[in-house]
């Protein structure tokens, strides 16, 4: 019987850990992301499977990579299932180690760098702050397409006082904003938005909750892109300031 190891790639070539890339060269077949740094793939031998999803389509669903992962352990292969980010955040591990399982088949999980450490190093901010944030919250913005008003408790997560990261929350942004107001967060509550973070095309924009929520439509983020909103990231946007590196305040995105 073939092994179903699990790897986070972080979101660029150099992110992914040397036990990452290990467990990549012993591997038989690759199934990666559409997010994968492609880079990674030029440095292994195996047979390499793209399952990318594309947002809000039906290309490669979950159950056709779930069929391809028990086809390949049932034929004694190894199998990398390749992720980027870190595989435990959002990317239904859960179900995937179900079917190996359900095979009979050993798993391996071998962590990554989330996209929230990568941005929050990118833009040289803490997501936690003693006596103003004292925890992170990660939700994901993909939810928010069911119904927006019961698919989290928004009370509460004003309530917490904690930086809140979203994750896939493109297309639905602009009313998770909005809820996040109307449930009483401040509506000077800095946001910071990374699209393409560590890859061509990166943009970062701060701006605060009001103004995000008012002016959402003229930024044109696209995916991929991560939402962090708090009190703790105010610091940020004057580090990056004086240090020259990129950044936009209540303009759209630049490069």
């Amino acid at each position: 019987m073939g092994k179903l190891i699990l790897i986070g790639a972080g979101n660029s070539s150099d992110l992914i850990t040397l036990r990452g890339l290990d467990r990549l060269k012993k591997a038989d077949v690759i199934l990666y992301d559409r997010l994968i740094d492609i880079a990674i793939l030029e440095k292994v031998s195996g047979s390499k499977i793209n399952v990318g999803k594309i947002p809000y389509e039906n290309r490669h669903n979950q159950k056709y990579i779930n069929q391809l992962i028990r086809k390949y352990l049932l034929m004694d292969f190894n199998v990398a299932r390749l992720k980027s980010g870190d595989v435990s955040i959002f990317s239904r591990a859960a179900e995937e180690i179900e079917t190996a399982e359900n095979c009979g088949a050993a798993v391996e999980i071998v962590p990554g760098i989330t996209t929230a450490s990568t941005f929050s190093a990118k833009i040289k901010a803490s997501l936690t702050k003693r006596n103003v944030s004292p925890g992170v919250v990660f939700i994901t913005g993909h939810k928010c397409s069911e119904d927006i008003d019961n698919c989290y408790n928004w009370k509460a997560l004003v309530e917490l006082g904690m930086t809140i990261a979203v994750y896939m929350g493109v297309k639905n942004m602009k009313y998770i904003a909005a809820r996040l107001i109307e449930h009483g967060l401040s509506a000077d509550t800095p946001v910071v938005v990374g699209e393409n973070i560590e890859n061509k095309g990166e943009r970062i924009l701060f701006d605060s909750l009001s103004s995000f929520c008012e002016n959402f439509g003229s930024y044109d983020i696209s995916f991929p892109a991560i939402v962090f909103i708090g009190k703790a990231l105010s610091p940020a946007e004057s580090t990056l300031k004086s240090s020259g590196d990129v950044f936009s305040s209540a303009e759209p995105l630049l490069a």
